[in-house]
């Protein structure tokens, strides 16, 4: 069901949303959208904090995170949403190809809309796939990861998949969700982005310095970032 619905929204932003997307392009798009689909709850409020920072915001890269969000409860909390909002914007600008169609990829080889590592996305899938995770999976159209558990493959060979699998944006998005739904149930949401951004360990080195999570620089950069959402 899902898989027709984002088909449906791809073609419908062929046609309504050109290269260069406008404020008038984006309602006619959810006019006709509505007459067809139910989109979710939150889509107004994302579409609106992604295309601040990128005029070419994808539609159903929208839905998707909106799905993401709901199946794994991080949209329960106003606060902890705009969090995650700030997140997208401060990794990736919120989108999985630049204005040239080349993928996001970072300095450190991190992937797509929420700059994943491949090592770390392999890691997870490997070994932290539950049973409710592989429903989410599902629910949202994730491709098939079973390259993780082929031993025959080298590692380079591993990273070379996990890279094509991360430039999948429902992929990227749900790893996201999975990631940042397990540190949530272990740390409050400052703490939980502080790890997703530099790792357990350098996470705990930075608590253990007596310094608050208020002015690590990724929470001041995700703050900084909302602020000047319109």
């Amino acid at each position: 069901m899902l898989r027709k619905l984002i088909t449906s929204i791809t073609l419908l932003s062929l046609i309504f949303l050109p290269f260069q997307a406008s404020e008038k392009a984006h309602k006619t798009l959810k006019v006709s959208l509505k007459s067809q689909i139910e989109l979710p709850d939150n889509f107004d409020k994302v579409y609106k904090t992604f295309h601040s920072y990128n005029k070419n915001t994808d539609t159903s890269l929208v839905v998707t995170f909106c799905d993401v969000a709901k199946l794994y409860g991080l949209d329960t909390n106003e606060m902890v949403f705009d969090l995650l909002l700030g997140q997208a914007l401060q990794e990736s600008g919120a989108q999985q190809y630049r204005k040239d169609s080349s993928l996001v990829v970072s300095s450190t080889g991190a992937v797509g809309f929420a700059q994943i590592l491949r090592s770390t996305s392999i890691l997870y899938l490997r070994k932290c796939i539950t049973k409710e995770d592989s429903i989410i999976f599902n629910k949202v159209g994730v491709t098939d990861f079973s390259f993780v558990h082929n031993d025959k493959l080298s590692g380079r060979k591993r990273l070379d998949k996990a890279r094509v699998w991360l430039s999948n944006y429902v992929n990227n998005i749900a790893m996201w969700g999975k990631i940042m739904s397990d540190e949530l149930k272990r740390k409050d949401i400052h703490n939980a982005l502080i790890c997703y951004n530099v790792g357990p360990r350098k996470h705990k080195r930075f608590l253990a310095k007596g310094n608050e999570e208020d002015d690590h620089h990724y929470i001041i950069s995700i703050k900084s970032k909302l602020k000047f959402v319109k």
